[in-house]
C-alpha cells in the first residue's frame, strides 16, 4: 500500500520533493530508513487528514507531555523513578524549541499515553551525530556499550532538562566548572579513580589545580586556560596507550600546539 507505514515517506515525497533532504539535515537520515520505529513516519508529525503547516498542539507538543509531568509526585511504574520535568528547566535550556518527541522517540500518537509506545532511550546521536561516532570511540562510549555502571552518559555531563551552552556561566561544561564535573568520577574515592588503580589517578583534579593551567583557570579565572576536555577532548577520551589519543606521545606535540600556537613546529623541528 502507498500508505503502509514504509511506504509513507516515498509517497509524501511525491510532492514533497525536498523535504527528505530538509530532515536529513536536522537529524541522522539513516536511522530514518534503516531502522523501523526509531523516528516518526511523516503522518505521525503531520496527521494525514489534517495537515498544517505548523507543529500542530495533538499529541506531539510539550503540553500534552506536561499534563502528567508537571506533576511532582509522578513515578515510574516499575522502579519508582520521579518522572517531574520542570517546564521551567526547559525554557532557559538550549533546547528549548525542541520538542520532547523529537528527543523522546513516539512511535504512536493514537494513544491515550503516547509514552507507552517508546521502544528505546533517548538518542543524542540522532541530531549529535558526530559526537554519537567520537563517543562510541570513547573509553567513557565503550564502558556503556557494556552496561557498565560506571560509565558516564550525555546526561551525566550536560543534564537531561537543563541542557546550557557551554559559553553560559551556569552550565557544567563552562570552562571554569569542568574540573568540578570530571571530578565527580575522577576523584580519590570515586568510581573511575577505584577503577584505574595507582598513584596517577588518585589525585588527578589536585595535580591540576596546583598547576599552572589549573591556577589560571581557578584562581585567575582566565576562561581560555586548558583544561580537562583541552587536553583529552570532550567526547573522544582515549588511554594514552591508544594511537588515536590525544594524549597518546605521538599526539601530545599536536595536543598542546592547539593552544601553544607555534611551540609545535618548535618542537617538531628539534633534536
Amino acid at each position: 500500500s502507498t500508505i503502509s507505514r514504509k511506504n509513507i515517506a516515498s509517497t509524501c515525497a511525491a510532492c514533497h520533493v525536498q523535504i527528505e533532504a530538509v530532515h536529513q539535515k536536522t537529524i541522522q537520515g539513516a536511522l530514518w530508513e534503516k531502522e523501523a520505529h526509531v523516528l516518526p513516519a511523516c503522518v505521525e508529525c503531520h496527521q494525514p487528514h489534517k495537515i498544517r503547516k505548523v507543529f500542530y498542539n495533538e499529541g506531539f507538543s510539550n503540553t500534552e507531555c506536561l499534563k502528567c509531568h508537571s506533576d511532582r509526585n509522578i513515578v515510574a511504574s516499575k522502579d519508582k523513578r520521579n518522572l517531574f520535568v520542570d517546564e521551567n528547566k526547559i525554557l532557559v535550556s538550549t533546547h528549548n524549541k525542541v520538542n520532547c518527541s523529537q528527543c523522546h522517540v513516539i512511535t504512536s500518537i493514537f494513544k491515550n499515553r503516547p509514552c507507552e509506545t517508546f521502544v528505546s532511550k533517548v538518542d543524542c546521536a540522532s541530531c549529535h551525530a558526530q559526537v554519537g561516532v567520537d563517543y562510541q570511540k570513547s573509553i567513557h562510549g565503550k564502558l556503556n556499550a557494556k552496561n557498565d555502571s560506571n560509565a558516564p552518559f550525555c546526561k551525566d555531563c550536560h543534564g537531561t532538562h537543563e541542557v546550557m551552552a557551554r559559553n553560559n556561566p551556569r552550565s557544567p561544561i563552562f570552562s571554569i566548572n569542568i574540573p568540578k564535573l570530571c571530578a565527580t568520577c575522577h576523584r580519590a574515592g570515586q568510581q573511575a579513580a577505584i577503577r584505574i588503580k595507582g598513584d596517577n589517578n588518585q589525585n588527578i583534579i589536585e595535580h591540576y589545580t596546583e598547576s599552572i593551567h589549573g591556577k589560571g583557570l581557578l584562581k585567575s579565572g582566565l576562561t581560555v586556560t586548558a583544561t580537562c576536555t583541552d587536553c583529552h577532548t570532550s567526547h573522544r577520551e582515549l588511554p594514552k596507550e591508544d594511537p588515536e589519543s590525544s594524549i597518546n606521545h605521538v599526539n601530545v606535540a599536536a595536543t598542546c600546539g592547539a593552544c601553544h600556537l607555534g611551540i609545535e613546529e618548535q618542537f617538531n623541528k628539534s633534536v
